[in-house]
């Protein structure tokens, strides 16, 4: 079907495409076909990736039962092109990486989980413990001080919110708390992406803690880093490029404690030491000595497997980063 303002263009083979022009811009949209297993095959060949160390048959079972094209592929950014444009990369590297990747994620989605709630509690004992704070009126100044007050606020009630037969309702007992919410169910609603306004306000009515200022300057890398490993995107990736400011604070307090210029340059890095300092910082021994162990077994995964990245520099600092962050948070 062709839709107003649409130019299709199909050649009959595999090779087809479709064209789409806007009606205000030149906008081209190339769709590309989908691929057979055998022809991602020869597509990996086609970019320079080969398979010496993992067989033919071996990649598309691994492609077709445990991960796809699209996001294997994506772990080759890790690597240079030669001046045709090809990389030299075997199937097994980026196999080795999407494994170490997901292991990756899981594990710092529970530091993450971890960190949300120990800040959750360290921010609601504070609130508890000031006299002249009564729960409510934090959360309206807050509220107020957003762009959008009523977005901010239903960003928040989300996670108790739903349309049913086209009416919006609330999970039991919810309603009652939206018109006026205290901070103690805002806080245990809210994700940790709409933590900051509570920690940067009470920061600032606290100056003197030192404590909400590091939870201040690590928030940000948390949250970020979060939001990646609870959408599954990879990790260990593009680690030749930083196009990420990386703020003063995090990186001062990065190379006093031993990492390299190189090293804390990857991004990825800056935001795993901001979250492994933040754990530290705010959770509990039993919490730190759960996902230590954990942390070490990762370091092992990706012992395993360091010849296979050993003339990679981008890696290798990636994965001296890592040793040096289980020297650091020991406990």
């Amino acid at each position: 079907m062709a839709y107003p303002g649409a130019l299709v263009y199909n050649n009959g083979t595999s090779g087809g495409y479709i064209l789409y022009r806007k009606a205000r811009c030149n906008m081209h949209i190339s769709v590309k076909p989908l691929l057979t297993f055998d022809e991602l095959i020869e597509k990996m060949k086609d970019l320079g990736i080969h398979f010496d160390r993992v067989t033919e048959t071996e990649a598309k079972d691994f492609l077709s039962n445990s991960n796809y094209f699209f996001k294997i592929g994506a772990f080759r950014k890790n690597f240079h092109k030669d001046f045709e444009g090809r990389y030299n990369i075997d199937f097994r590297q980026l196999q080795e990486l999407a494994r170490l990747d997901m292991k990756l994620r899981y594990l710092l989605l529970q530091y993450c989980l971890d960190i949300e709630h120990s800040i959750k509690t360290y921010l609601l004992r504070l609130i508890t413990n000031d006299p002249d704070e009564d729960g409510y009126d934090i959360v309206q100044h807050i509220f107020s001080t957003q762009r959008n007050a009523t977005e901010f606020k239903n960003a928040i009630f989300s996670s108790v919110r739903f349309y049913d037969k086209g009416k919006l309702k609330f999970i039991d007992g919810f309603q009652k708390y939206y018109e006026k919410p205290p901070v103690w169910v805002v806080l245990e609603i809210m994700t940790m992406s709409k933590l900051k306004p509570f920690i940067v306000y009470l920061s600032n009515a606290k100056p003197r803690n030192t404590k909400l200022k590091k939870i201040r300057n690590g928030i940000r890398y948390t949250s970020m880093l979060r939001n990646e490993c609870a959408h599954n995107r990879p990790i260990i990736f593009n680690l030749r490029i930083n196009n990420h400011h990386i703020s003063k604070p995090i990186y001062t307090n990065a190379k006093r404690k031993g990492f390299t210029n190189e090293e804390i340059q990857i991004y990825k890095v800056a935001q795993i030491f901001a979250l492994m300092d933040l754990h530290a910082l705010v959770c509990g021994d039993g919490m730190r000595r759960n996902r230590y162990k954990d942390f070490v077994v990762f370091k092992q995964e990706f012992q395993r497997v360091e010849d296979l990245f050993q003339d990679n520099k981008y890696i290798s600092r990636f994965q001296s980063a890592i040793n040096r962050l289980v020297d650091i948070y020991q406990i």
